[in-house]
């Protein structure tokens, strides 16, 4: 009930009181600060998804959804400290698309893009768990290739390349759409550097190593991969050869 009460003196002005209302229970104000510090929870949460959905689209790529070039810089790096500290050697492999100016300039960007998203699909699909692969920027990719089998790196290695370069070919170039045309296998060229042991280098170098290599590949015919070897001696170029594993002189 509201009562009103007048100001002795001053008829036109009142003070209105409300009653106060009971005072909440034990329980009561238990569950109420438990619904208190759920609703805050919920927003830490929220606010923590948010975040991470940021963070993981700073190191995405928007076109194929594989890891971005910031992403595999920051693995390179952690890569390259545990084999300067004697850890596993491991493989970084260059991936440039052939001929991508071609599609680009006879079937428009759209197609072009395509190939770059079954490519992601089609490569991705030969590339284990424990490796990353990723795009770096316009038609090059790269793959981080952990290597297990010391005893046998060379067959390793080597197995993997062919693997990358075959599924490639399930890529078709031309539009789908375009039934007039045979379809045309898409290719790769490969730049392999293997990174030993007790070796301090950057990954800048080797960016530049791989990219040389995969260079390599494109003089010597295209759909084919050069592997180099990084040591505590220096880059050493070990050979060319092609998508079934065969020397190219």
């Amino acid at each position: 009930m509201i009562d009103s009460l007048q100001i002795e003196n001053n008829p036109d002005i009142k003070l209105t009181v409300e009653p106060q209302g009971e005072v909440p229970s034990p329980e009561q104000r238990i569950a109420q600060l438990e619904k208190q510090l759920a609703e805050t929870q919920r927003l830490l949460d929220e606010e923590r998804a948010k975040s991470k959905l940021l963070e993981s689209l700073s190191m995405t790529d928007t076109l194929t959804e594989l890891p971005n070039r910031r992403f595999i810089q920051a693995e390179m790096e952690r890569k390259l400290q545990e084999v300067a500290r004697g850890g596993n050697p491991f493989a970084v492999v260059m991936v440039d698309v052939d001929n991508f100016r071609q599609v680009n300039e006879s079937f428009g960007h759209p197609q072009g893009d395509t190939v770059l998203k079954e490519l992601a699909i089609e490569v991705g699909s030969s590339v284990r768990g424990t490796d990353t692969f990723g795009r770096l920027a316009g038609d090059e990719f790269m793959v981080l290739l952990t290597i297990k089998d010391l005893d046998h790196l060379d067959q390793e290695v080597a197995s993997f390349l062919k693997r990358y370069l075959n599924s490639a070919h399930r890529v078709n170039r031309i539009p789908a759409n375009i039934k007039s045309l045979t379809p045309e296998p898409q290719t790769i060229s490969l730049g392999c550097a293997v990174v030993m042991p007790f070796n301090e280098v950057s990954p800048d170098e080797i960016y530049k190593i791989a990219d040389e290599l995969a260079y390599r590949s494109k003089e010597k015919g295209k759909n084919c991969y050069t592997v180099g070897l990084v040591d505590e001696f220096g880059n050493h170029e070990i050979g060319t050869y092609s998508d079934q594993g065969t020397l190219i002189e």
